[in-house]
């Protein structure tokens, strides 16, 4: 008897080896954070540049590997959680234009390049509450060369779409003020604004240039 249950046990010991073997990923894989966002690691690699179904639900891990989030990417809207929604109604609307680089440069004067509008490549754009009140921005990037590179932000009203404007290259955001930061830099000298959205459109707050190092600011009290 005891030689039987010995077997038993070692057969059932293979068999949990086995079905370990034949799913790594199940039993290796987790969601990890660092100070620069979540990814998804699976054994000693990582998801990255591509879409994936964890739980149900589907993501899109970028070039880098990190979770995307709070973006629509290639006409797909990803949320604050990166994953893949319907969204808002404004964020509807977003993705619809998003997909017609065509009406972008024509209508909203955004710097697309030709061979994009004749190949009508979805545009990916940040989404952003920029000032709290429950409805979405698209920070829209674009250029066709250094010297017209520059960021277009929309916003959502009665049912349609507006342009607030445009801002530098290099954007950022501040959740705990809720204003935009834009800026340009050209053979050594950085010009900036900070922004808030009123009306619909965007007002310069704040104003400052770097210039061989020295940095200048300005202030627009009460717009």
């Amino acid at each position: 008897m005891k030689k039987i249950k010995l077997i038993k046990v070692i057969a059932s010991t293979l068999m949990v080896a086995s079905i370990l073997a034949l799913n790594p990923i199940r039993a290796n894989a987790e969601w990890r954070k660092d100070s620069k966002g979540w990814w998804y690691a699976v054994g000693n690699s990582y998801y990255k540049n591509q879409w994936k179904q964890i739980g149900g639900y589907w993501y899109y891990f970028g070039y880098n590997g990190y979770l995307v989030q709070n973006r629509i990417e290639n006409g797909y809207y990803l949320n604050s959680d990166g994953a893949w929604a319907t969204g808002s109604e404004e964020i509807q609307a977003y993705v619809k234009i998003l997909t017609n680089p065509k009406l972008l440069k024509d209508k909203y004067g955004l710097s697309i390049p030709n061979s994009l509008i004749k190949s009508n490549t979805s545009y990916s754009t940040d989404i952003v509450d920029i000032n709290k009140d429950g409805i979405y921005e698209a920070l829209v990037g674009s250029e066709t060369s250094h010297a017209d590179a520059k960021t277009s932000v929309f916003t959502y009203k009665n049912g349609n779409i507006q342009f607030a404007g445009d801002l530098g290259n290099d954007i950022y955001y501040s959740e705990k003020q809720n204003v935009l930061l834009g800026s340009v830099m050209f053979q050594g000298h950085q010009t900036g604004g900070v922004y808030k959205l009123e009306n619909g459109k965007l007002v310069k707050v704040h104003s400052f240039e770097l210039i061989n190092n020295l940095f200048k600011e300005s202030y627009v009290i009460d717009g």
